[in-house]
């Protein structure tokens, strides 16, 4: 639970970051834009792909069709691939762009760009992969228990061999069980919240030392993070209806710098 001390010290780096990013909403929009558009293009690219090569397999020979399905497939690959690493090259340069403004810092344009280098980018791309099969792991151990159980359960009621009372009491069992481990899960990967922030401030750190820096960093100090998500749960969810997302975004990145800059200080 936020206690009145929690939701105070939130406030106030709400109220910072707010001063920060002041005057600066229509700039700092542009970032979910640009997510948004390049989302958009990478969506409907492999659906215009698709059709275009079906209607070119419908003129040529069978010998030919199978070189354009596994050219189409490749596309894609390399596309998902692309897309991927223009993510997380975005996301490394925002972060250090919203970190070079706590540290007033200059040239945070440069910050930024400086990720789209062919070895940074490279380097982003290997931190967000990382952390997204160390945050698959924690859901596999969190999440598995449930799912056995859930398929043991429908397993032996479409074999007739459960009553109809005690079917119920064991979904509802898996129910709980699938809520607990969806919050142990949400606490264990908060591990990794300075990853990303510790990476923009120290760019020649390796991976591995950057996640390791993560962990120590945070140890004690994971509830305070799982309250400072859940403080910006109300700011959240009126994202739902798209447009307070372009002022909700910055507001929420901006806070998650300088609460990073707190925890790594």
């Amino acid at each position: 639970m936020l206690i009145l001390g929690d939701l105070m010290f939130f406030t106030e780096i709400q109220k910072y970051a707010l001063k920060f990013n002041k005057k600066k909403y229509l700039k700092l929009m542009c970032v979910p834009l640009v997510y948004i558009i390049v989302l958009a293009i990478y969506c409907v690219t492999p659906f215009l792909l698709s059709s275009l090569s079906d209607l070119i397999l419908a003129q040529i020979s069978d010998k030919y069709s199978i070189v354009c399905s596994i050219l189409k497939c490749l596309f894609i690959l390399i596309s998902g691939f692309s897309a991927c690493i223009f993510y997380s090259t975005v996301s490394l340069g925002e972060e250090a762009g919203y970190s070079g403004r706590l540290s007033g810092k200059k040239n945070r344009f440069k910050r930024f760009i400086y990720w789209f280098r062919f070895k940074n980018a490279f380097k982003a791309f290997r931190l967000k992969a990382a952390v997204f099969f160390l945050k698959l792991f924690w859901t596999l151990v969190f999440m598995l228990p449930c799912i056995l159980t859930f398929s043991v359960v429908l397993v032996t009621a479409f074999s007739g061999g459960i009553e109809a009372y005690l079917f119920s009491a064991l979904m509802g069992g898996t129910v709980v069980l699938f809520t607990v481990g969806l919050i142990f899960r949400f606490i264990a990967i908060q591990r990794y919240f300075l990853a990303q922030f510790i990476l923009a401030e120290n760019p020649n750190d390796t991976v591995l030392q950057v996640i390791r820096k993560s962990k120590n960093l945070i140890d004690g100090q994971i509830f305070t993070v799982v309250k400072f998500k859940l403080a910006f749960l109300p700011f959240i969810l009126p994202c739902l209806l798209f447009i307070p997302l372009f002022f909700i975004y910055p507001h929420y990145k901006q806070s998650r710098s300088i609460l990073a800059k707190e925890l790594t200080v």
